[in-house]
């Protein structure tokens, strides 16, 4: 199973492209970038092309509207192609990723909840997207836990 997931913005879009593993609850992410929005269309296709995704997750939040139209459309016919929720998507990495980048100079003397990112981490934000989609179809399959 690979799963290509869009994190739609008004400037920029995360993407990324992951596949499940077996010993973990984290995907494995084989491709991970910021986009500028109006390029989206050409990356996707470029990804489509590059990794043959068995589905196409879109986050539900800013702009997903106009861009789940137009990347759609971009989708060979028969593309699994589905809106996924994104609530409180950019908080939970954002909390994930205070604990991996250690901040650095005066930074380090604000609380963790204040310390800017060093990065737009929309690409983060899609990896997650990818893994609460691939969590669900996991438990789905697996209802028992087993």
């Amino acid at each position: 199973m690979i799963v290509l997931a869009i994190d739609p913005g008004r400037s920029k879009c995360g993407v990324a492209v992951c596949t499940p593993r077996d010993d973990s609850d984290r995907p494995k992410i084989l491709h991970r970038e910021v986009v500028p929005t109006d390029k989206l269309v050409l990356h996707v296709t470029a990804l489509v092309d590059a990794h043959h995704p068995n589905v196409v997750l879109i986050g539900d939040g800013t702009q997903s509207a106009t861009l789940r139209k137009a990347v759609g459309k971009s989708l060979p016919d028969g593309m699994r192609f589905e809106e996924v929720p994104e609530a409180f998507t950019s908080q939970r990495v954002r909390a994930r990723l205070q604990k991996e980048w250690l901040p650095k100079g005066l930074v380090r003397l604000l609380p963790s909840g204040l310390r800017p990112p060093p990065k737009a981490y929309d690409d983060y934000v899609a990896a997650l997207l990818a893994e609460d989609w691939l969590l669900a179809q996991k438990q789905i399959s697996e209802p028992d836990g087993k």
